[in-house]
């Protein structure tokens, strides 16, 4: 592309950043843009409008303060649409208060603050210092009056009750959410006693205390509705709560808890729970707690009619009273669990419908599974909201068919594993008749093994909803003829078929590439 044959600045800088970039930039080679960003001045302010984060470094803070002149000021007349600031350490050089002040656009900044000095800081609305080890509460108070109107704060690592109590800054009233945990390590500082030191945030709606495991219920109870009383959100992964006390301090809005991985929780602390929070939460997630892993734990869910998303863990099998016990949230749209132990009632126990169905084929494997289910589905209960199910492990699938015709309105379904990607399951979700497989949108499968063939997915071509198929490292079903087969099969039918297939890279592969380079 030559720089004299390029539209006017004036053409270009008139069309939606989106536009430009999704459909010009990204079509441009290097000397294209190298051409685009001589002729054409206001092209990369068309890019940078898309830019709504920024993450600075250390080093790039140090290299800056020694002549590149990188303030925040240039950064946001760069971008204009810039609402989000993440700074890190990095070997060389740690993120310190000298060179956040030179940064900010100030040499020397009090305690107080100056609102004046700091008026880009009033555009940034997200800071993540998770990475800034040697920050002292004193320079996370600069850094709360440069940005006077955060919303979104995720704390270091290294965070203590000092850090705490400099939340308590102009940044109180309006704070939403607050990130004290961490994904990849355990937070050590983070715990009952530093909670009691968290100032009053009348705006805050979601806390993490992920991975701080030195908080109990102890410090859950330090979250009373004085100090956090529009709370809805609670992250406690990996911590040490009971739930038997401490629970009754968070708002009563309490809409979604976070309790994955906490050894500690078992059936006493879900009752205690589920009555505290029984007319507000949502969502609860239970993967990983102490929780019995048996039908008989969730009628405590019972009481909790308003919940919408749970999250069971692949570890936990249903049986028909535990089924029973969670038709009774009738506004449940997102489950995921593991395996499944149902049986009719008054029926005794019978072998595994799958295994039934992985012998025969065809037309024989579908009509046998239409006898088996028979009876109603009501007779084991069902759940008639549900809009997605997340299946893993699968090592007990004894009436999955009487659940899969118990959902009248599943649009995703998700199937995770060697003994859940199979083709016998696939037979039951096809033979499922006018249950998930009439109203099945969108289908997730992931990590199939020997079990998972080419005829078990040719099966899915009955589903009559069927519009987005993905196959996650299915070496042995998810070839291009098998593929181009069902769209075609699909396609033949009046229907479209959108298939994505994503393959685990081989490392040995890679390994011979990189020799056959060098």
């Amino acid at each position: 592309m030559m720089a004299d044959t390029l539209p006017v600045d004036s053409l270009l800088v008139s069309l939606p950043s989106s536009a430009f970039c999704n459909h010009i930039y990204t079509a441009l080679t290097e000397e294209d843009r190298k051409a685009l960003r001589l002729a054409c001045k206001g092209s990369r302010l068309l890019v940078n409008d898309e830019v709504t984060g920024a993450r600075i470094s250390g080093s790039t803070l140090r290299t800056s303060a020694g002549g590149t002149n990188l303030t925040l000021q240039r950064v946001v007349e760069t971008c204009p649409q810039l609402t989000s600031l993440a700074f890190i350490d990095t070997q060389k050089e740690y993120v310190c208060v000298e060179l956040l002040e030179k940064f900010f656009g100030c040499e020397h900044v009090d305690d107080q603050g100056c609102s004046s000095v700091f008026k880009f800081g009033d555009r940034i609305q997200n800071l993540d210092v998770k990475q800034c080890n040697f920050l002292k509460a004193v320079d996370l108070q600069r850094l709360f009056y440069a940005c006077a109107r955060l919303r979104n704060f995720r704390a270091s690592r290294w965070a203590d009750a000092s850090h705490l109590r400099a939340l308590a800054s102009p940044i109180a009233d309006s704070l939403i959410e607050l990130d004290l945990g961490d994904s990849c390590h355990n937070i050590l500082t983070i715990n009952d006693k530093s909670l009691a030191y968290l100032p009053r945030l009348p705006a805050l709606r979601s806390l993490s205390l992920k991975r701080c495991v030195e908080v109990s219920d102890a410090g859950v109870a330090q979250l009373g509705a004085t100090r956090l009383p529009n709370l809805t959100s609670l992250d406690l992964t990996s911590t040490r709560v009971t739930g038997i006390s401490g629970f009754d301090a968070p708002a009563s809005e309490l809409r979604s808890l976070v309790l994955q991985g906490c050894r500690a929780f078992g059936d006493a602390g879900l009752a205690a729970v589920c009555g505290r929070h029984a007319s507000s939460l949502r969502a609860l997630y239970l993967h990983g707690t102490a929780v019995q892993h048996y039908g008989a734990s969730l009628r405590h869910l019972a009481q909790v009619t308003g919940l919408e998303v749970l999250d069971l863990g692949t570890a936990w099998e249903v049986d028909t009273e535990g089924l029973a016990a969670l038709s009774r949230c009738c506004s449940l749209t997102d489950l995921r669990l593991g395996n499944f132990n149902l049986r009719r009632s008054g029926s005794m126990p019978q072998p595994a419908l799958h295994d039934g169905l992985d012998r025969l084929g065809g037309e024989a494997a579908a009509g046998g599974g239409a006898a088996a289910a028979a009876a109603p589905a009501a007779a084991v209960g069902s759940l008639p909201n549900l809009a997605r199910l997340s299946l893993g492990g699968m090592y007990c699938q004894q009436g999955l068919l009487l659940l899969l015709r118990g959902l009248p309105r599943l649009r995703r379904l998700e199937l995770a594993g060697l003994d859940t990607a199979r083709d016998g399951v696939l037979a039951q979700l096809a033979a499922s008749g006018g249950g998930a497989a009439a109203a099945l949108q969108e289908l997730y499968i992931a990590r199939g093994g020997p079990d998972l063939t080419a005829g078990g997915l040719m099966r899915l071509a009955a589903l009559p909803a069927l519009r987005h198929l993905t196959l996650v490292d299915c070496p042995a079903a998810a070839t291009a003829a098998t593929v181009q087969q069902l769209v075609q099969a699909v396609r033949s039918a009046g229907r479209q078929l959108r298939v994505e297939v994503v393959v685990k890279p081989n490392p040995a592969i890679e390994v011979e590439a990189r020799r056959a380079v060098a």
